[in-house]
């Protein structure tokens, strides 16, 4: 059996707001095309672990490794964040579009200002992640006239333009109806026919669809994971009680 690289790796985190402890001694591994779901509680802190990732918020402790190279230790970046979001992206929960801009050049401006592609070159390559997500008859438009499951894909199809080896993806299907949520959920899959080989750590609400996408599925209690197990055998084989309970109210 061929061991998984590793592609990035927290230990130790902690994160305080004011008096609020939110995370104390997280620690979590993601191997190369591996996708782990992190559920629990609204409130527990999933967010803010993804926002610790990439470097949105900085850790009060601990350190964080992109393969084997350590990008925060001591409550500080080793190298720039820009350079670290180029290859951890981010699909936030409420959308973060540019409104002035229309739908294509939301898309393009990270390809043409950060990886230098021409305008050509960046207007194909939106196309044809549009045309996989099904959404290139909305390049033309702006923001506020999609729905929300096409101002989601957008999100997406942004983020993967610029292929980042990690993608994050914040409860992105939390504020979206039944209809539209199968849509995005349907476009979140694509991701893997897009590239095979992309890690993706996701925050949901959604068990089931952590069962069906994630390959692992990490319970967050206590500002840690109490609990990770293979995503299929989650519902049996977990042992934790908040994690039952959990289940309980939420599946």
């Amino acid at each position: 059996m061929v061991e998984k690289t590793t592609i990035l790796r927290c230990e130790n985190l902690h994160k305080s707001f004011g008096d609020k402890n939110v995370l104390s001694d997280l620690n979590l591994t993601l191997h190369e095309g591996e996708i782990i779901a992190l559920i629990g509680e609204s409130g527990i802190g999933k967010t803010t672990i993804l926002k610790c990732l990439n470097l949105l918020e900085y850790p009060d402790k601990g350190s964080l490794f992109y393969y084997d190279q350590i990008y925060f230790t001591d409550s500080k970046p080793i190298f720039e964040p820009y350079e670290l979001r180029r290859k951890i992206g981010f699909v936030f929960q409420d959308f973060n579009l540019f409104p002035n801009l229309n739908c294509l050049t939301n898309i393009t401006l990270g390809l043409i200002k950060i990886l230098n592609k021409s305008k050509t070159e960046a207007k194909d390559i939106a196309y044809d992640i549009a045309k996989k997500l099904n959404i290139e008859d909305v390049l033309l438009r702006y923001p506020e006239s999609l729905s929300g499951g096409q101002a989601q894909r957008l999100c997406i199809a942004r983020a993967l333009v610029l292929k980042p080896k990690i993608l994050l993806l914040d409860e992105i299907t939390s504020a979206l109806d039944p209809k539209t949520t199968r849509n995005v959920i349907d476009a979140i899959k694509e991701i893997k026919h897009i590239n095979s080989n992309q890690s993706v750590i996701l925050v949901t609400h959604l068990l089931k669809f952590a069962t069906d996408f994630a390959d692992q599925i990490g319970m967050i209690s206590d500002g840690r994971i109490i609990e990770q197990l293979p995503a299929k055998v989650f519902e049996k084989e977990c042992k934790e009680a908040k994690s039952k309970e959990f289940l309980k109210y939420y599946s």
